[in-house]
């Protein structure tokens, strides 16, 4: 067949646009996240539970907005001008955190700090589905570059957020907050731009919506709908009191649905759909702990990590760069060692691979509570431990969070991917509010500077996250046999491995 003479890793011109306009926007984000928990801390002088409330509130929200918005670029308006507006929108958001706080007084400041979370979250949710949404498009349903594709398009996320968390770090400490806030907005910019410079090579692909011109009666709906999403969203940002009831209500109207589709679908499908629902869950224990990065682990390095690697000087925001560079280091050779599995017809499932994921994210935490006993007299521990930490947990996330989109992909009826793709988001967002929950379990009273009382702090909840996760891993890996046998629903098995991303 055609599909068999072609590269696996040889992709289609419109991968390399989307890939592009992935990068530039997660360019933008990542250098947001690392920051934020910092300036919330620093600049707003909130204690540690309200900065750990503040940030879990902000990604729970933003990764459940494309719930919605794979919906509506789905049915609605297509994923071509649901991009188009949500990058537009991030772009704005971020400008509107660059403007200097001078220019307003302290609750003017406070106002448009939240509004631009708002515009941020409302920007995300048009834009997060719409680029995997496309890329599934491009392949045929039994092409074999689509794990390579998934894989390398995965890659442009990492390649975004190791530039920008590296960047943005020494723009902060060297200039502003306000220019490493700026820095985000210039890489959104040069995403849009890239996007319409290039429309032409991606115009035959999308949802029936974008062959379609725009009908009007959605215009003022969508517009209204999207200037209460902003204002809802800065409102459940600044009080977080109200944020618990409403995510949580978000998130039954989500399991809700998700049993509505999988009683709708055939037999075939509905086993699938199972599956995918329990290694959601999953993926949910993994994310909850893959979200201390650039919550409570930021702000350990801030306070008991020395900055000092190779004798240069490292800025807090920074060492998050550490997560995408072990990513874009460890892709390659998890992928050889893959090749060499499929050669021996011994590779591994995508249950178990979720399974060693868990437990290897369990081993990062554990390295962080061992370092404290190789603290220093001032109660600071080397940079090493942390780099040695991320790289278990970019280990894990490479066997969790690269395989879950092409897991939706290949799992979710056709002609329910977006809005599938949306519910993966939405169980990020029940990770990243839980997060912020397990985070405050860390949290450095306020008054207390004293790097001792912190390390003590620090070490002990790590502990706890470290041994309770990997038995979770453990209890994954005994689930595996079975969910084996309903992600393979036929004769024909469903394979999912990361390719080599450097072929």
């Amino acid at each position: 067949m055609q599909q068999q003479t072609v590269s696996a890793y040889k992709q289609p011109k419109a991968f390399y646009i989307l890939f592009f306009v992935e990068m530039w926007e997660r360019f933008g984000y990542y250098g947001l996240q690392a920051l934020l928990i910092l300036y919330l801390s620093k600049v707003f002088n909130f204690s540690d539970n309200k900065a750990y409330g503040t940030f879990a509130a902000f990604a729970a929200l933003v990764y459940a907005t494309p719930f919605l918005g794979g919906f509506i670029g789905d049915k609605l308006i297509g994923y071509h001008r649901s991009l188009t507006i949500g990058s537009l929108m991030l772009m704005c958001g971020y400008f509107m955190l660059s403007i200097p706080t001078q220019l307003l007084d302290a609750h003017g400041s406070q106002i448009l700090f939240y509004l631009a979370l708002g515009t941020i979250v409302a920007g995300n949710g048009f834009f997060k589905t719409s680029p995997a949404s496309l890329l599934g498009k491009i392949y045929g349903p039994d092409d074999i570059r689509v794990d390579s594709g998934f894989t390398l398009f995965y890659m442009s996320i990492n390649v975004g957020s190791l530039i920008s968390m590296a960047l943005c770090g020494y723009i902060a400490k060297a200039i502003s907050w306000q220019a490493g806030f700026a820095t985000c907005a210039i890489g959104l910019a040069l995403g849009t731009i890239t996007f319409f410079m290039s429309k032409k090579l991606i115009a035959n692909y999308g949802s029936p919506a974008d062959f379609e011109p725009l009908k009007k009666k959605y215009i003022l709906p969508l517009t209204t709908g999207t200037l209460i999403v902003i204002v809802a969203s800065a409102l459940l940002i600044r009080y977080l009191g109200f944020t618990q009831w409403i995510l949580s209500f978000v998130m039954l109207g989500a399991v809700l649905f998700y049993g509505i589709l999988i009683k709708r679908t055939n037999n075939l499908e509905r086993t699938k759909l199972i599956a995918c629902f329990i290694l959601t869950i999953f993926a949910i224990v993994f994310y909850c702990l893959y979200f201390q990065a650039p919550q409570s682990i930021n702000l350990y390095v801030d306070r008991n990590v020395d900055h000092h690697i190779f004798g240069l000087f490292v800025p807090t925001a920074s060492f998050q760069s550490l997560n995408p560079f072990w990513i874009l280091v460890l892709a390659p050779c998890l992928s050889a060692f893959y090749k060499k599995m499929e050669s021996n017809r011994g590779d591994f499932s995508l249950p178990v691979k979720f399974a060693a994921g868990i437990f290897i994210m369990g081993l990062g935490f554990m390295v962080l509570y061992i370092s404290k006993f190789y603290a220093d007299a001032t109660h600071h521990v080397s940079a090493w431990w942390v780099v040695l930490s991320f790289f278990l947990q970019s280990f894990g996330e490479l066997l969790v969070s690269a395989l879950g989109l092409a897991m939706i992909t290949k799992l979710a009826p056709p002609q329910f991917i977006a809005v599938m793709m949306g519910t993966w988001y939405l169980s990020t967002s029940a990770a990243a509010y839980l997060s912020g929950l397990l985070a405050k379990l860390a949290s450095v009273p306020q008054g207390i500077t004293d790097p001792a009382a912190s390390l003590k702090i620090y070490s002990h909840v790590f502990y706890q996250f470290g041994w309770i996760t990997m038995l979770i891993g453990l209890l994954v890996f005994c689930t595996a046999p079975l969910l084996k046998k309903l992600i393979i629903g036929s004769n024909r098995k469903v394979h999912i491995t990361v390719k080599n991303p450097t072929a």
